[in-house]
C-alpha cells in the first residue's frame, strides 16, 4: 500500500505541476488591449530636372531658337526662377556681347507667368503651380534681325540659374 501511496503522491504532485503550468501559460494568453497612435510626418520635397547646357545658332539679320525641357514637382505650392549671371558675352579679347533686348526665354506652360521674357530682368519667375508636377518646353531665342555688325566668334555664352523653391 505504501507503494500505491507513493504512486498517488507522484500522480497528485504531476497533476499539481500540470495545472499550474497550464494556468500559467493560460494567464499568458488572456489578452489585452493598449492604444497605439502611429503619427506619419511627410517632409517637404522639390524635384528639378535642367539640362546642362543648350545651344542656339544664329546668323546675323535673323532668328535662332533652341528648346529645352525642364521639369519642376513638389508636394508643397512651388515657383521655379531663372537668373542670368551676365548678358551673352563672346570668348575673344576684347569680349563682344549680344544686348540683352535680342536674347528671350519663353515657355508654353499655362502656367507661366512669364511668357516673353527678356534678360535685362536679372530674375523672374517662370513657373509657379501648387503641389503637382509639370514639364515645361523653354525656348531660347536670340534676335540678329537688327544686328548685322555684331562680330562672328564660336561662343557667345552666360550662365543661367533656375531655383526651385516652395512658393511664398
Amino acid at each position: 500500500m505504501r507503494k500505491f501511496h507513493k504512486r498517488g503522491l507522484l500522480a497528485g504532485a504531476s497533476l499539481v505541476g500540470i495545472l499550474a503550468l497550464t494556468m500559467a501559460l493560460g494567464a499568458c494568453v488572456v489578452s489585452a488591449s493598449s492604444p497605439l497612435t502611429p503619427t506619419v510626418t511627410v517632409n517637404q520635397k522639390l524635384e528639378l530636372t535642367v539640362p546642362g547646357s543648350i545651344a542656339v545658332s544664329v546668323d546675323p539679320g535673323s532668328i535662332g531658337t533652341n528648346t529645352v525641357s525642364v521639369t519642376a514637382k513638389g508636394n508643397v505650392a512651388w515657383q521655379v526662377t531663372a537668373a542670368k549671371n551676365t548678358n551673352l558675352t563672346s570668348t575673344a579679347t576684347p569680349a563682344d556681347t549680344i544686348p540683352s533686348a535680342d536674347f528671350l526665354l519663353s515657355t508654353d506652360t499655362a502656367t507661366t507667368t512669364v511668357t516673353d521674357m527678356q534678360w535685362n530682368v536679372a530674375t523672374a519667375v517662370c513657373l509657379a503651380n501648387a503641389r503637382s508636377a509639370i514639364t515645361s518646353t523653354f525656348t531660347y531665342k536670340v534676335d540678329l534681325t537688327n544686328q548685322w555688325t555684331i562680330p562672328a566668334h564660336a561662343d557667345y555664352t552666360c550662365l543661367h540659374t533656375y531655383t526651385l523653391q516652395a512658393a511664398p
